[in-house]
């Protein structure tokens, strides 16, 4: 059961970190620090409230309920349709936004030519990961996000070790 938990924490956490990571970084390029601040700040209440929002309704109904099924029983089929289509739509959104912003971050870090074959290359093993199930994916997913706090944690840890090791050679003084 807690391994089903956790395994759900960090699929939602890794999608929403990775999305912000890629997203919004881009729409606030250019103005200043302070507005990029209140962005942020502002694009995280958002979410956070919807998320809330969300949780809040799950738990009116059924333990095996989805946003599809809550959809039927408040709004009937006709909207449910519709609630399926914008839902279908949203998630191949994502997918693409993740694949192209991925994919030019791999384009500007090593020297992969532009073209279809390297585009094949790159998704292919997401293909072969998601063939093999939620099972592959939940303890890849784990994998990941516990390396990437682990690797953070190290990289602050060492950050502070260093800044007051050196402390004394502070050029800066007067």
């Amino acid at each position: 059961m807690l391994n089903k938990l956790f395994g759900g924490i960090f699929l939602i956490a890794g999608t929403s970190i990775g999305a912000g990571m890629l997203g919004i970084p881009i729409k606030i390029l250019g103005i200043n620090f302070n507005i990029s601040i209140i962005t942020f700040l502002y694009s995280w209440f958002i979410i956070l409230l919807s998320s809330l929002a969300m949780l809040e309704i799950s738990f009116w109904f059924k333990k095996d309920s989805n946003i599809i099924s809550i959809s039927k029983i408040l709004f009937g089929k006709k909207i449910t349709i519709i609630i399926s289509i914008i839902y279908i739509l949203f998630f191949y959104a994502l997918i693409i936004a993740y694949i192209s912003g991925s994919y030019s971050m791999l384009i500007e870090t090593t020297n992969f030519k532009n073209n279809i074959f390297s585009k094949i290359f790159f998704i292919t093993p997401f293909l072969i990961i998601n063939f093999y199930g939620i099972n592959v994916i939940d303890k890849i997913n784990k994998l990941f996000f516990l390396s990437s706090n682990i690797l953070y944690n190290f990289n602050i840890s060492y950050f502070f070790y260093n800044k007051f090791k050196y402390r004394k050679y502070n050029i800066y003084k007067k």
